[in-house]
């Protein structure tokens, strides 16, 4: 066995690793949709709250454009929320990790405390938009 023949060996044990690597972190995260980067967004602040019949999930968006806010379930325990930006933000703006770069919306996967049936309704207040879910 050559030189490069052990590097990739090396290489393909490497690359299975980091596969299974992702794979774990995806089944502890939940299903998310396409890289935030490569749709240049940024992840609002949120939080949850459970009450007996429903979970209320509350999200900070800055600067949304009202018209351009969505809510929807992936499945009976996770909620994307998006909506875009009025004006692009720096990433330099921010206390970021992200490269440079601009973000053009908001995108967040929500992982819920309890199975939930459907949204019930949503409610805009400012930039804060507060979502109510119905349990099973």
């Amino acid at each position: 066995m050559g030189e490069r023949d052990i590097f990739d060996e090396i290489f393909r044990e490497i690359r299975r690793r980091l596969m299974s690597l992702e794979e774990d972190v995806r089944s502890i995260l939940g299903p998310a949709p396409k890289d935030d980067i490569d749709e240049e967004a940024i992840e609002p602040l949120s939080t949850v709250h459970e009450t007996a019949d429903a979970v209320i999930v509350t999200v900070d968006m800055p600067l949304v454009q009202q018209d351009s806010i969505e809510a929807k379930l992936i499945d009976d325990e996770h909620l994307l929320v998006r909506g875009e930006i009025s004006r692009r933000i720096a990433s330099a703006k921010i206390d970021s990790t992200y490269p440079t770069m601009e973000f053009r919306r908001y995108k967040k996967v929500i992982t819920l405390p309890a199975r939930v049936r459907k949204i019930g309704r949503i409610s805009v207040r400012g930039d804060v938009i507060t979502i109510y879910l119905r349990k099973y």
